[in-house]
């Protein structure tokens, strides 16, 4: 006889039916079985039960490969390798080192050095295996540019003579601030004098000084040889026939390459047009640089939204033998900034075109929003950009201290809502964890070259807000 329904042993169904019963009978709803086939179970995988018999073993093993896999990427960022393959010990193809690529590399060093050797040229002597000669002169490169934008937000048209006026103010901020004692110089023919490069900027089509252009030609410093230059004189003798060229100095392509517009004289406005499509348009090498796009025809009457400038900084400095030698050293001796600026050239710089910016530009130096109208009176705006000022570095710290914050905060956070320092500890130390491991993959498996601003300072706010959640 079969035991009654009470006092039958329980089954797994049973302890379902039982505990489905006192729900039902919470909502007054009838009691159903449950067949034994229609319970789901759930299949625990490998992973899980290793991770749950085994915590401490997991974790230090994953702990063990992130910190390998950030040596790893380490030595990557500081060893001068091709390829992963070289970080790892094992030859790999390198285009750098290629026949063909070697061979056109040579191919443009004997094109570099195919002019007249003689004793007082020193780039004559580059071929000869003295290393010596492998010197540069001083501020013969670029080291850093100071770079300008200027916008119209009145007439569109930033070439009036209002506006002309503050840009020479503008830019006799930077060359007021010991700019002879830091710009990239040109070099004479002999490689004997040096003057500050001309800069590229619009005012050195507005001024005009011939006989500064002429002098300057005459010492070594043009645009055109020695023999063309008897030529911009408007003509030249040929075998006892005066012979007329059309050419005269201050005009292209009679100029100098070291002509300071500070040296010249503003030019009447109604005279602009016939400069800019002498000097500017007609070479056509600058049009695009310091007009926009709607400019580049030089359609008459000229006219311009925007526009750009640009004065180099050069390299090597003194004590130093070329650009690449110690070159963020080079920098650091020029450049300012409020955490680690040692330089007073930049911090000078930054005094000068702050002061100057401010006084002239709708949007100020430290504006967060751009203006789009005039405001106050400023009728344009002047942006600035250049390393040497020290702000770029400035703004990565203080990102980072941001990050740092934020990451104090979220642990806080964490620690409140799970009750647990160790949990709210351990939470935190997994959301670091990935960032090394990020870097491994987009550096070592993707051997990804760039690192820029986002993913260095700005990607951990991301990383901490989405691992938070999952705590």
């Amino acid at each position: 006889m079969s035991a009654p329904p009470s006092t039958q042993s329980t089954t797994r169904g049973e302890d379902v039916d039982v505990a489905r019963g006192y729900a039902g009978a919470d909502a007054k709803e009838p009691e159903r079985a449950v067949a034994d086939d229609e319970v789901k179970h759930v299949h625990v995988g490998c992973l899980t039960r290793t991770v749950v018999r085994h915590p401490c073993l997991v974790m230090w093993a994953l702990f063990a490969l992130i910190l390998g896999f950030t040596i790893v990427v380490a030595i990557v960022e500081i060893a001068p390798a091709q390829s992963v393959f070289e970080v790892l010990g094992f030859p790999s193809f390198s285009p750098k080192f290629e026949p063909v690529v070697l061979r056109g590399l040579g191919y443009g060093e004997v094109i570099e050095d195919g002019y007249d050797a003689n004793a007082d040229d020193r780039r004559g002597r580059r071929l000869q295996d003295d290393e010596d000669d492998d010197d540069e002169e001083e501020r013969e490169f670029t080291l850093a540019g100071i770079s300008l934008w200027y916008e119209d937000l009145a007439g569109d048209n930033l070439l009036t003579r209002e506006n002309v006026l503050k840009m020479i103010d503008v830019e006799n901020a930077i060359l007021d601030n010991d700019w002879e004692k830091v710009c990239k110089l040109q070099y004479d023919e002999n490689d004997k004098d040096s003057r500050c490069a001309q800069p590229l900027t619009i005012l050195n089509y507005l001024h005009q000084n011939d006989k500064e252009h002429k002098e300057l030609c005459k010492k070594g410093f043009c645009l055109v040889s020695k023999t063309v230059q008897d030529s911009c004189d408007g003509s030249f003798d040929s075998n006892g026939t005066t012979v007329s060229t059309g050419l005269s100095w201050g005009k292209y392509p009679c100029v100098s390459t070291a002509f300071d517009w500070r040296q010249g004289k503003l030019a009447p406005e109604e005279d602009w047009d016939k400069l800019l499509e002498d000097l500017l348009c007609d070479p056509g090498f600058n049009t695009k640089f310091l007009l926009d796009k709607n400019a580049e025809a030089c359609e008459k009457p000229i006219t311009t939204k925007f526009a750009r400038a640009r004065y180099d900084v050069g390299c090597p400095l003194k004590g130093y033998k070329t650009c690449s030698d110690r070159r963020a050293q080079q920098n650091g001796d020029l450049e300012g900034g409020f955490f680690f600026g040692r330089g007073d050239y930049g911090n000078n710089l930054l005094a000068s075109l702050r002061t100057a910016v401010d006084e002239h530009s709708a949007t100020p130096t430290d504006a967060y929003v751009t203006s789009t109208n005039p405001t106050g009176g400023r009728t344009i705006n002047v942006f600035f950009e250049s390393s040497l000022t020290g702000r770029q570095i400035d703004l990565g710290i203080i990102t980072a201290l941001f990050s740092l914050i934020s990451l104090v905060l979220v642990f806080i956070y964490i620690w409140v809502n799970v009750g647990s320092l160790f949990l709210a500890v351990t939470g935190v130390f997994e959301i670091l964890m990935s960032l090394p491991l990020a870097w491994f993959i987009w550096r070592v498996v993707l051997w990804q070259q760039l690192l820029d601003f986002f993913s260095v300072f700005l990607l951990p706010f991301l990383i901490i807000c989405i691992g938070a959640d999952d705590i």
